[in-house]
């Protein structure tokens, strides 16, 4: 099974593939906190929320500075957090939402494990919480698979506009379910540049503004022609 994966990042024509992994171990979650209510003039009688919520957060980022290998690429990230619906009394309900990311099986598990104690202590300390984290595993190209798109995108650009070490990505892709060289599910996946700078139109996945040059399609459809006939 074979894929490929635009990259407005990349100059238009160019191929980056990786033998092992190529993208990473991604997840999105979603925490709910929920506490008890107060006027802000007698926080004592409350449970912040907001406050509790912060600290499960906060407590992730030490996780990443000081229980993940320095050697190995980790991201906990929140990207929404919303809470309370008054200025002066003591939230009961917060929501945050974000991201994990890791480049191996260890330190993804040391992530969600962490995530989830952090969130448990909550309830020792008197909140109702429910937490969601879902997302896959990492792409991991298999030697053989690898090789085969190796040799149709020699074929196909010129030698300058192939990378075949490049760095996989921190962004996770469902792909990965397909294959996975370490349960010897054969396969890989390669980046094919569509960004265009001269054009000003080289810019990064999911950003506004978006735009790529089409046709770099025609270039994939070659390489994947090539790879299916050998």
């Amino acid at each position: 099974m074979y894929a490929l994966h635009n990259d407005a990042a990349l100059e238009y024509g160019f191929v980056k593939i990786n033998n092992g992994i190529m993208s990473s171990y991604g997840s999105a979650w979603t925490l709910d906190v929920h506490g008890i209510s107060a006027h802000g003039s007698t926080p004592q009688k409350g449970l912040d929320a907001i406050r509790e919520a912060s600290r499960i957060i906060m407590d992730m980022d030490y996780v990443v500075a000081k229980r993940t290998n320095p050697f190995s690429p980790a991201v906990f990230g929140c990207g929404m957090f919303n809470g309370g619906s008054i200025p002066n009394a003591i939230p009961d309900y917060a929501q945050a939402r974000g991201t994990i990311r890791a480049m191996d099986a260890e330190t993804d598990q040391i992530l969600k494990d962490s995530f989830e104690t952090f969130v448990k202590e909550s309830e020792i300390r008197g909140f109702k919480t429910t937490m969601v984290c879902e997302g896959y595993p990492a792409v991991i190209n298999h030697p053989e698979a690898y090789q085969r798109v190796v040799d149709a995108a020699r074929a196909t650009v010129p030698a300058d506009r192939l990378d075949p070490n490049g760095n996989p990505m921190t962004g996770s892709e469902d792909f990965s379910l397909m294959v996975n060289a370490a349960e010897d599910r054969k396969g890989a996946m390669f980046f094919l540049g569509s960004g265009n700078k001269e054009a000003g139109i080289c810019n990064y996945l999911h950003s506004n503004p978006y735009y790529v040059d089409d046709d770099f399609l025609l270039i994939g459809a070659q390489i994947f022609i090539r790879i299916a006939c050998n």
